[in-house]
């Protein structure tokens, strides 16, 4: 969120991820959705972000979970049920500066361009205005787990292309 104080004493100003999403989306790689921050655990590790913009009120995130797997899944839950409902973000801070006195939001350090690397969805966030907005329902129908235990228990061999 913009123009609010958060719990580390940072206020992220506008445009401050315009050069992170240009980046970012100039690489075709996907920025990852983590569970709380945690990168050394791969299973942590349960979406991609599919796009970001910067509105008027903050960073506005899409993301996909990755319901195939089992933290994936338990994630997906938690955030459906309000139980996991607010968002936070790992980054280098390329350029700040101390504001002293401001007569609104006193002093903090002003992060005028960051570089996000991973998007965490948390219980907490740093910056307590963050929220989820939005959650799709779950798609329905055999997932690709289901067809491939179909397939392994039915025991489809190989299929050969016609010649």
């Amino acid at each position: 969120m913009f123009g609010n104080v958060d719990s580390a004493g940072d206020v992220v100003q506008r445009g401050a991820f315009r050069k992170s999403i240009e980046a970012w989306e100039k690489s075709g790689n996907t920025l990852p959705i983590l569970y709380g921050h945690d990168a050394k655990n791969p299973h942590m590790n349960v979406g991609g972000v599919v796009s970001m913009v910067e509105d008027d009120r903050g960073l506005k995130v899409h993301g996909k979970l990755d319901l195939e797997t089992d933290t994936g899944a338990q994630v997906y839950r938690l955030v459906k049920g309000r139980r996991l409902s607010q968002l936070s973000f790992a980054y280098d801070e390329i350029r700040t500066r101390p504001v002293k006195g401001d007569p609104r939001l006193g002093s903090y350090k002003s992060l005028d361009e960051l570089h996000v690397h991973e998007v965490s969805l948390v219980p907490v966030g740093a910056n307590r205005e963050t929220a989820v907005l939005a959650v799709k329902s779950e798609p329905t129908g055999p997932s690709v787990k289901a067809w491939e235990a179909y397939f392994t228990a039915a025991k489809f061999g190989p299929v050969a292309a016609p010649v």
